[in-house]
Order: structure tokens, then C-alpha cells, then sequence
């Protein structure tokens, strides 16, 4: 099915990232762009920033659903919620991305990807999304980009029930307090659902069973920080997910099994931070993650387990009209797994350095950084930015930057699919933007070309894994938020080419449009908000022969004051039952709807 644009998503190119209506402060700090913080508008890269007020404000109920709120990003589903997902930046691959939980690197070390599904957005304070190479700041795997979650600290005590159709249910609370110098939070939250059947009569792998698949989630969270010595504190955090989804499968057990896949998700930190002297900050970060998948059968068990630690020491030096930051990473990977691995474990040893000067309108930033890999050997990836203040709010960038991927552990040791001569993807890329910020008013245009080579890919004439693809991502980005006739009015549209130069086919999943368009407004002490999210048709698989075709859906919300402190709040998801698909033969959320109670202490 042919997808054509109506005139509508003409409005949404003139539009900004979905969470725009509650415009951000320029003064905003953002950390991701130069792990360092720094305020928003004086990023010199395509950044995001997401905060709680607008996350309780977007009516998504996963963290893949509010990310594909953002301009840049698309998302695939092998079902409905809590279902495996992947996300696209600027049109890379999902496991080119880096995901961090409060800065520690989480994920699959076999898939190279992270659950995000498994996250309750409950328990995430604010989200920040940077788009483009960023190997020269974060090492390998970052050629798509960076999504740095952190977790809530919270309020004085705040709580949340939620109940909807398909036996949706939600419940969550958290409990914050603390003196000047001392502070510690605690949360809890909860989510299942009956859900619709994963599959559809167009599944390849697996098997069409029309039942409910349900999903479940438990996530826990808790963090501490003490300033023993002014200048001198540390902090402490640990956040857990435990989930179960139910899916269709075919083998080795027949369609009727119930097949379940339970997975668990850890992530802690412990940091100090020092100010050894006046403009000299140092800090020093020890984390640990960890990724369990297992899918029981009746006679076996698949497991697949990724643990990640690692050190990180940073030094950020004041200098007349800047920073100098320098940078030492530690990472080890670890891999368990009922299958077979010939090698499973790895280390990786970084050293960066990243420079900022502002001087009047002009400011640049320049990084360098070498990784070295226990399997690969070292790697150098740069990136410098430059960025212009054209008058007030308005502000020229552009950008170059190398970025590279070391391959998974599946991709080099599976057992019949594998290659364990691979070599590391690279990336190239270039953009260029003009952005204006001023009060409520937000306008963006960034354009970019990502050129990827040593793809790693199947061979369509062996059917093995080999480095044999060259990919062309490019792509332009509009960016609007405004008020307009009393209405908040915010979107975004991008057009983009993420294709295989060799073959001139469209990567699998993306497509050459996509966009977001937000109205919201108040009327008689309820806010309420429509937002309508769009996608071109795509193609499932590599040779483009499996079409997906293009949607739209219209999501509604509104919260309404009821008591000092307490909010009542409704939600409706694609109010008209849209059926499409993100992935061939799997059914993503149809239409849902819940009414929620929210207290928040401040």
C-alpha cells in the first residue's frame, strides 16, 4: 500500500521535536553533546533533550514509543508492548547506537543492541538524544548517535495508577528527601498487559497464532548522593528490570506452545566528584551493567548474557574562553551463554580529549580520541564543530566527525553464521544546520550525509556473514515549535536516504519520510494535546521485495487537575485503529486507551 502525505504533514514540516509545546529554557543544560555539561543552545550538535514534565505529558507508554517522538528517530516492533524493538538514528542501524544509563554503557554484547523496552518511563528523569557519529566522545558502536537515559530522582513522594483496556495496568511510587549536603530516592514501578497476538498472517519466522500476548514488567530504582566536602561529593545509583513477554514461535516447539521470553536488565553507578583546585573538576565514575535473556522451551533453556563494567576518569580544565577536557575509559565485556561462543569476552582501553572555545559569536569544538580492542587492535576517531551566532537566537553550525563499530559476538562466532575475520565498521559524516531559539519559538534546519563502509552483511550468494556493503545515510531535518492562536504547535519531518551504495536499495525498516505533529492547549484548567505521528512506506527486508506500507496515527491526551498535588489524566493511542506494521508479519499496539491518577509532592 502506497502512503501519500496529506496536507496536514505539510504543517508538521514547519514543526519541531513533539515535546516543543512546553518549550525548554535556553539555559537548559545538556551533557551528552561533550560530556560535559553545558547550556542547550550553545550545543554544537543535533541534540534532544526530553524532561519529565514532558514525558508525563507525551501519553507514550514505552520508552521506544517516546523516542520515535523525536525528529531523526524510527522504530521497528516485533509485536506490541514490551515486544523486542529497535531504534533508527539519522537511518543507521539499531546496533549502532550507544545507549547509557546515567553513563554507564548498557546493552547486548551478542546483539550489539538494548532493550529499551524494558525501561519504565517512570523511573527516567530526562532523556537526551544525540544524533550523528560520536566515536571521538564515546568509543565504538556510536555511528548512529548516543540516548543517554537518567534516572528520577524525583520529588518529595509521588505516586501513579493507570488502568486501560487489554488489562493494561500500571502502578508506581517513589519517595525522595534529604538535607542540603545529603539526598536519597527510592521508586518502584510496575506495568502488564493482556495485549493483542505478536504475529499476523504474514510472518516468515515463527507462526501465525491469533491468542493475547501478554506482557509484564517490574523495575526498581535508587540513588544517594553526599557533598562530604564543598566541592567534594559522591553519588551512588542502581536501577533493575525484570520482564516477561509472550510471543508466537514455531520451533522447537509447535504454534500452540506459549512461548515466553523473560529478560532482566542492572545498571549501577558510583561516582566522585572532585574540584582538586580552582578550574581543575575531576570525576571519576565505576558502573557495571547487565543483560540476561532467556527463552525457556520444554526440554532446554536459550540464554544469552552480556556483563559490561567499566572505569571512566575525566578531568575538565577552565580555561579564558573555555573548557579542555581529558578523558580515560575502561570497558570489559563479558559474554554467558548456552550457545557456544569461541571467544567471550573482550576489553577495550580509550583515551579522548575534547577542546571548547567560545570567543563572542564564534565557538568551536574539536575532539580526538584512540580506543583500543583485545580483538581489533586501536582505533582513531575525531570530530570537530564550529558554530556561529548569526543575532539573538540564531545560530549557523556545521560539523565533520569519524565514528567506527567493532562486530558482535554473534556476528563473529555463531555458530553457521558467523565470521570471525570481520573487521570494524566506519563511518564519515557532515552536517550543516541553522537553528533559531527565543522563548517559545523554535526552528531548526540540519542536513547531514553518513557514509558508512564494511558494512557487515549476509553474502546473498554464500549466505555468510562478510564486510561487503558501503552505506549512504543522508538526510534533511525541519524543526518548528511556536505558539499559535493560543495553541502550543510543535513537529518535526525528515526526509532521508539510508541506502546501499553498492546495490542502490533502501535499508530494511526505514523510510524516506517521517514526521511528528503536536497541538496542545488548556481549556478550563485541563490541558489537553492531539498529536499525530507519520511514516512513508519501507521495506522489511534488504532486496526490497517485503513492503511495508506507510501510516498515520493520531494519539489524544488530556490532564486535569483535581486536588492540589493530584492529577487526573486519560490517555487514547491511535484513536482509529490503525492497522499497520513495523516489521513484517508483527502487530505493533492497536488502539489503547487508559485513565490515570497521578500525585506528585513537590
Amino acid at each position: 500500500m502506497k502512503y501519500s502525505y496529506p496536507a496536514g504533514l505539510v504543517l508538521a514540516a514547519l514543526s519541531s521535536s513533539a515535546f516543543a509545546a512546553e518549550p525548554l529554557k535556553a539555559d537548559t543544560l545538556v551533557v551528552t553533546a561533550s560530556r560535559l555539561q553545558q547550556p542547550l543552545d550553545r550545543a554544537l550538535a543535533d541534540v534532544s533533550v526530553i524532561t519529565r514534565e514532558q514525558i508525563e505529558r507525551s501519553g507514550a507508554t514505552s520508552l521506544p514509543a517516546l523516542l520515535q517522538q523525536l525528529p531523526g528517530v524510527e522504530i521497528s516492533q516485533n509485536g506490541g508492548l514490551g515486544s523486542v524493538s529497535s531504534i533508527f538514528l539519522r537511518g543507521a542501524n539499531s546496533n549502532q547506537t550507544v545507549v547509557l544509563i546515567d553513563g554507564v554503557r548498557v546493552g547486548s554484547a551478542t546483539t550489539g543492541g538494548a532493550a529499551l523496552e524494558r525501561l519504565n518511563l517512570d523511573q527516567i528523569e530526562r532523556v537526551e538524544v544525540l544524533r550523528g557519529p560520536s566515536s571521538s566522545l564515546y568509543g565504538a558502536d556510536a555511528i548512529g548517535g548516543v540516548v543517554q537515559l537518567f534516572t528520577r530522582k524525583g520529588s518529595q513522594m509521588n505516586a501513579k495508577v493507570a488502568l486501560g483496556n487489554k488489562g493494561y495496568r500500571e502502578l508506581s511510587a517513589g519517595l525522595a528527601g534529604g538535607s542540603s549536603t545529603t539526598r536519597a530516592n527510592v521508586s518502584i514501578s510496575g506495568v502488564r498487559t493482556n495485549g493483542d497476538s505478536a504475529t499476523n498472517e504474514h510472518v516468515a519466522f515463527g507462526a501465525f497464532n491469533a491468542d493475547r500476548d501478554a506482557y509484564r514488567n517490574l523495575g526498581v530504582a535508587a540513588a544517594f548522593s553526599h557533598e562530604w566536602v564543598e566541592g567534594h561529593d559522591l553519588t551512588a545509583s542502581i536501577n533493575a528490570s525484570r520482564g516477561e513477554t509472550h510471543f508466537d514461535g514455531s520451533f522447537p516447539e509447535p504454534a500452540s506452545f506459549d512461548y515466553l521470553a523473560k529478560q532482566r536488565l542492572e545498571s549501577a553507578q558510583l561516582t566522585s566528584t572532585n574540584q582538586l583546585a580552582q578550574g581543575w573538576r575531576s570525576r571519576l565514575q565505576w558502573g557495571e551493567s547487565k543483560d540476561r535473556f532467556e527463552t525457556p522451551y520444554s526440554n532446554q533453556t536459550d540464554l544469552f548474557e552480556t556483563r559490561q563494567r567499566q572505569l571512566s576518569w575525566q578531568h575538565d580544565f577552565t580555561l579564558s574562553n573555555g573548557t579542555f577536557s581529558v578523558i580515560a575509559d575502561h570497558l570489559r565485556q563479558e559474554v554467558e551463554s548456552s550457545t557456544h561462543y569461541v571467544t567471550s569476552e573482550r576489553t577495550i582501553k580509550g583515551v579522548a580529549a575534547v577542546l571548547q572555545q567560545r570567543q563572542d559569536a564564534f565557538s568551536w569544538q574539536g575532539s580526538i580520541r584512540r580506543d583500543s580492542n583485545s580483538q581489533f587492535g586501536a582505533h582513531t576517531s575525531g570530530g570537530f564543530g564550529v558554530g556561529y551566532q548569526l543575532a539573538q537566537g540564531w545560530q549557523v553550525r556545521g560539523g565533520w566527525a569519524t565514528a567506527f563499530k567493532a562486530p558482535t559476538f554473534n556476528d563473529l562466532y555463531w555458530p553457521g553464521f558467523s565470521n570471525p575475520n570481520l573487521k570494524p565498521e566506519k563511518a564519515r559524516n557532515v552536517d550543516v544546520a541553522v537553528d533559531y531559539r527565543q522563548g517559545a519559538d523554535r526552528l531548526g534546519l540540519t542536513a547531514y550525509r553518513n557514509r558508512v563502509r564494511d558494512m557487515i552483511a549476509i553474502d546473498p550468494a554464500t549466505f555468510e556473514i562478510a564486510n561487503l556493503q558501503r552505506a549512504d545515510l543522508r538526510g534533511t531535518t525541519v524543526e518548528f515549535g511556536t505558539k499559535l492562536a493560543g495553541l502550543d504547535v510543535s513537529g518535526s519531518l525528515d526526509w532521508q536516504r539510508p541506502e546501499n551504495e553498492q546495490t542502490g536499495k533502501w535499508l530494511p525498516r526505514r523510510a524516506k519520510r517521517h514526521g511528528a505533529l503536536r497541538v496542545a492547549g488548556e481549556a478550563q484548567g485541563a490541558r489537553w494535546q492531539v498529536e499525530w505521528l507519520a511514516s512513508g512506506q519501507r521495506f522489511d527486508d534488504v532486496a526490497n521485495a517485503n513492503r511495508l506500507g506507510g501510516y498515520g496515527l493520531v494519539n489524544l491526551g488530556v490532564d486535569m487537575p483535581i486536588a492540589q498535588d493530584l492529577t487526573l489524566g486519560a490517555r487514547l493511542n491511535n484513536i482509529a485503529d490503525k492497522r499497520y506494521e513495523l516489521a513484517r508479519g508483527y502487530n505493533p499496539q492497536g488502539r489503547g486507551g487508559f485513565i490515570s491518577l497521578n500525585y506528585q509532592l513537590k
